[in-house]
């Protein structure tokens, strides 16, 4: 069985009439990959599908220097075996960002009213 990579997409097994067996899908945030989706049809259950497509799309974001932040509770399970941490998005910096991001527009905000010594109730004067 192949697997096929849509790039952008997910890693995806197709039967001989081109329907879906399997897939893992992603979506990319720069130089993130979210793993969002795994589905096996009942057809290939119990033969370690799931694996081997997260197989396949763990080598491709190691190979593309890609980091994986897991959402699907499959991927989520497996990632907390530490197998994967050298590809793993910490969580403690996606929250570090956020509030980097936050703390900066506040500053510039409080900046910009006093330079312009402009408050945002000075229309109602």
């Amino acid at each position: 069985m192949d697997i096929i990579h849509y790039e952008g997409n997910g890693f995806y097994i197709y039967d001989e009439n081109k329907e879906i067996l399997a897939r893992l899908e992603y979506k990319r945030n720069d130089n993130v990959l979210i793993f969002d989706h795994t589905v096996v049809s009942d057809k290939l259950k119990g033969q370690g599908i799931a694996q081997k497509l997260l197989d396949e799309a763990v080598d491709y974001a190691r190979k593309n220097n890609f980091k994986v932040h897991p959402v699907c509770s499959y991927v989520v399970k497996k990632f907390e075996t530490g197998k994967y941490d050298d590809i793993k998005v910490l969580k403690k910096i996606w929250l570090l960002q956020f509030f980097v991001i936050v703390i900066f527009t506040f500053y510039k905000s409080l900046f910009l009213f006093s330079f312009f010594k402009f408050s945002p109730y000075s229309c109602f004067d």
